[in-house]
């Protein structure tokens, strides 16, 4: 069946995987070009494709990296056999017909940015939308696709942490190299337990990046309003 996620159809985005159709991403440009990355994100891929994913890389719309002023970080799989499989094959934060990604956990954060943006800096919300997007990082705890269900449902689990033990010392060696050369961030969000757990915890970025040691709520439940005042009150401070 063909599925509209948030204006993206996904049986033509899994049908042309061309490069013209891929979000432009200086992320990517800029692994290909260091070598320390670049070997990085190849010892990620293959791990990749031992377990059967396929890489998804960090994702910007900024036009260099001294515009990056904010990172976003969850434990994303995009799911592999879902109706967002086109995230592997067009980007992370590919947009959809509301200008905002296409990526309902992504699309979500970003609409938070956004009401954040006009309600305390009286952006418009065109003007709020350009501006997150051309100064706003999205980093994850996984660089694959995976199962929606691969952490929770008891007979994928296994797979997910033997998965995430080879993982994640990659991953933080890339996350650690792209930040030393993001000069002008100044704050990551981490929404989530596993994001908070590893970019916090485990001290994969400097914990002064994080506002207040602040966890927020996963985008998934945020889908239904968040859930607590607390939380509200956190994204808009």
């Amino acid at each position: 069946d063909t599925y509209q996620s948030n204006g993206v159809d996904t049986e033509d985005s899994n049908n042309n995987e061309s490069s013209n159709n891929k979000t432009p991403n200086i992320i990517e440009d800029l692994c290909d070009r260091i070598p320390e990355l670049r070997i990085i994100v190849e010892m990620i891929k293959k791990l990749c494709e031992k377990y059967g994913l396929r890489y998804v890389p960090f994702a910007t719309h900024a036009a260099t990296l001294d515009d990056i002023i904010l990172g976003t970080a969850m434990n994303f799989p995009p799911g592999k056999e879902s109706r967002e499989s086109f995230i592997a094959e067009l980007g992370l934060l590919t947009l959809g017909d509301d200008g905002l990604p296409a990526a309902r956990c992504q699309n979500t954060i970003f609409k938070k940015l956004v009401l954040t943006l006009k309600e305390h800096f009286d952006m418009t919300e065109e003007d709020a939308k350009e501006y997150a997007l051309k100064h706003t990082i999205v980093f994850n705890r996984l660089c694959s696709d995976g199962p929606s269900d691969w952490s929770t449902n008891p007979k994928k689990r296994p797979q997910y942490e033997a998965f995430c033990r080879e993982s994640d010392r990659l991953v933080k060696q890339l996350v650690q190299g792209l930040v030393s050369r993001i000069p002008n961030l100044r704050a990551v969000l981490l929404f989530g337990k596993h994001a908070y757990e590893t970019f916090y915890d485990r001290s994969w970025i400097d914990n002064t990046l994080v506002p207040q040691k602040c966890k927020l709520p996963h985008a998934l439940r945020q889908h239904t309003g968040w859930q607590e005042k607390i939380d509200l009150e956190n994204v808009m401070r």
